[in-house]
């Protein structure tokens, strides 16, 4: 259902119909509000948005594009609104900002369930987010999977998002 969704509006929107604003609300998802998409820029938002749709979903599995557009709006919203923090003097001594860290606290569970679903993609269980906890080399062998392309097919964990997701729009 989701699929058909983003077929319907990257159909609106190479045909020019979003930008005219002739675009029927029926075809938007009522998460996305007011939101415009033009061209392929709007998707960095889309799948950040996906990502909060399903912020509780440890179950699936997430193409890259899904993950690292989801880190990628991450890191600038952290940096807004740690400069935010800065500029209003909302930084303790020890350099936390308030906006920064209620931010940090509410992306918690969408980042988590997202590395989990990037994960199932490439075959390996959420568990292995646990390597975080081993400083350096943890890191190193989760960024290396989490880029990792994910396995053409279902696995235990799903349908392959590459047909079946809402990225598989023509």
């Amino acid at each position: 259902m989701y699929a058909t969704e983003v077929r319907r509006i990257r159909s609106s929107i190479n045909t020019g119909e979003w930008a005219a604003g002739r675009h029927p609300t029926s075809t938007r998802p009522a998460e996305w509000g007011s939101l415009r998409l033009s061209g392929e820029e709007g998707f960095c938002v889309t799948y950040y948005l996906l990502c909060w749709r399903r912020y509780f979903q440890f179950a699936g599995r997430a193409r890259r594009a899904e993950f690292w557009y989801f880190l990628l709006v991450n890191v600038g919203v952290s940096f807004l609104l740690g400069a935010t923090d800065a500029l209003l003097g909302f930084v303790d001594n020890e350099g936390n900002g308030l906006l920064s860290s209620l931010y940090g606290l509410a992306v918690f569970f969408p980042s988590l369930a997202v590395g989990t679903r990037r994960l199932h993609d490439t075959g390996r269980s959420g568990w292995w987010q646990l390597l975080f906890l081993i400083p350096l080399v943890g890191l190193i062998v989760l960024l290396y999977w989490f880029a990792l392309p994910g396995g053409t097919g279902g696995n235990m964990y799903g349908d392959d998002p590459k047909t079946s997701g809402p990225d598989n729009a023509a």
